[in-house]
């Protein structure tokens, strides 16, 4: 499976990448959203994790979030939102457009990011609805 990680933390790009190829999938990175829909319009992605902040002074996760719904070639591709913050605090903030935004995310989750769950979800997220944003594991407070 072709994975873009959306990540600006080089530390966590690492980490993802040695996840996903020893999965046996091809990973794509991006530390800018630009990169990020470079990628998108080059590759056959079938996968975006997408940090939601990708610092300051650029383009963010929600604007890449939002060219993928508007674009009708990647408005099917699952994206799993990776955040360093709590996911109730971003679902409490979530007002339009930010909310619509969430429609188009299969799920959320906070770093350090439980490589157990995202193979998980990467197993579901292939199979299943982009839409339906999943609980978090068992134990696992958001």
């Amino acid at each position: 499976m072709n994975v873009l990680v959306v990540e600006d933390d080089q530390m966590t790009w690492s980490a993802m990448q040695i996840f996903l190829s020893g999965r046996g999938d091809c990973p794509f990175w991006a530390s800018k959203a630009v990169q990020a829909l470079d990628w998108l319009a080059t590759e056959n992605i079938h996968l975006v994790l997408l940090d939601v902040d990708l610092g300051e002074g650029q383009l963010s996760g929600s604007d890449v979030l939002r060219a993928m719904g508007d674009h009708e070639e990647w408005n099917t591709i699952p994206c799993v939102m990776i955040t360093g913050t709590p996911i109730t605090k971003i679902r409490d903030k979530a007002k339009p457009p930010v909310e619509d935004l969430l429609l188009h995310v299969h799920t959320m989750l906070e770093k350090p990011i439980d490589l157990e769950h995202l193979e998980i979800i990467m197993s579901r997220a292939a199979q299943s609805p982009r839409h339906m944003i999943e609980p978090p594991p068992p134990g696992k407070q958001t």
